[in-house]
């Protein structure tokens, strides 16, 4: 895969891995700590679906990797006109979601399930671009991902 850009779709709304709650496990005598959004868990097995099908039978990457991340979530139905305007975007509506799920939260899950798959750890993510929009009416929400290995000799020097 070393020179090979790879790039996919997944489909859905992306979640974000966020903070971790902990509890005391009275049974299993020890604390446990689970996920605080229960949604992540499915959007990572997505994100490495799609992965794995992108990468078919490419070897994962080695040494530093970029990694771009467009996410599409669907607009409220209130940022929408109605009647003759039904399906377009009204002026007041905003241009991008600012609002939750964080954006770096929103890379954290991707970079996880990307591990093991398009590199060995996210150590290796040393160029990053991300973005939050709002799906254009009629286009699916999800994520576009882009992951393709940095080379050295087109990197600007210091």
């Amino acid at each position: 895969m070393n020179g090979r850009v790879i790039r996919f779709f997944v489909p859905g709304i992306p979640m974000p891995q966020g903070s971790k709650k902990a509890f005391y496990n009275k049974r299993l005598n020890r604390v446990q700590l689970v996920e605080s959004c229960s949604k992540v868990k499915p959007w990572r097995s997505d994100v490495r679906v799609e992965a794995m099908a992108a990468m078919g039978e490419a070897r994962m990457l080695i040494g530093p990797v970029a990694l771009m991340v467009q996410f599409l979530f669907p607009r409220p139905s209130g940022q929408l006109g109605s009647g003759r305007n039904a399906g377009k975007v009204k002026p007041s509506a905003p241009m991008a979601p600012a609002g939750r799920p964080d954006l770096d939260k929103l890379i954290r899950s991707v970079c996880d399930a990307l591990k093991g798959i398009a590199w060995a750890d996210d150590s290796q993510v040393c160029s990053l671009w991300a973005k939050k929009d709002y799906a254009a009416p009629g286009v699916r929400p999800g994520a576009i991902i882009q992951v393709e290995p940095l080379d050295a000799s087109v990197a600007p020097h210091s």
